[in-house]
């Protein structure tokens, strides 16, 4: 194991609990926290190579949980707003409903462009970080987040006459 690895490793074991704190206070759910904090010590060890942080590696590790939580709520607020074409409230989930929602889903994602509707499938039904999304599309991160960003905006426009009253 290299000193970076040892590193981390060492961080990991004190740090954890800290960053996990850290991450609740943007996220507000204990599990997300930790998915959080697992993400940006995967990201982290990915880059251990190209890394240069050498003392300040626990502040970086710290930015990099920010910013991991940072995208765990963007997803939950985008979840949370499109919720209502997933499921039915206060009455037992109809599956002719579901079908119907799925529908009114896939018809806006198809009407979107190509890269912004293959950037949202990747990120937020595939799971996958933006540079996993960005070399499964064989494009920059940029071009991934701008895809999203834009899709997103452009879906909360199309969805927004399909919300129940």
């Amino acid at each position: 194991m290299g000193d970076v690895e040892r590193d981390l490793t060492e961080l990991y074991r004190t740090q954890y609990p800290a960053l996990v704190r850290l991450a609740t206070r943007w996220v507000w759910e204990h599990n997300a926290a930790e998915d959080a904090v697992h993400s940006a010590f995967v990201q982290v060890f990915r880059r251990r190579r190209t890394l240069r942080v050498g003392a300040s590696m626990p502040a970086y590790l710290r930015v990099c949980v920010i910013n991991q939580a940072r995208s765990v709520l963007r997803r939950q607020q985008v979840a949370q707003r499109y919720q209502h074409l997933l499921t039915t409230q206060g009455r037992e989930q109809d599956q002719t409903d579901t079908v119907l929602n799925r529908a009114v889903l896939r018809d806006a994602l198809a009407a979107l462009p190509r890269r912004q509707c293959e950037a949202i499938v990747l990120r937020y039904y595939a799971d996958l970080s933006e540079r996993e999304a960005a070399d499964v599309m064989g494009v920059g991160i940029g071009t991934v987040k701008s895809s999203c960003s834009r899709g997103v905006a452009t879906l909360s426009r199309l969805l927004r006459d399909k919300r129940p009253a």
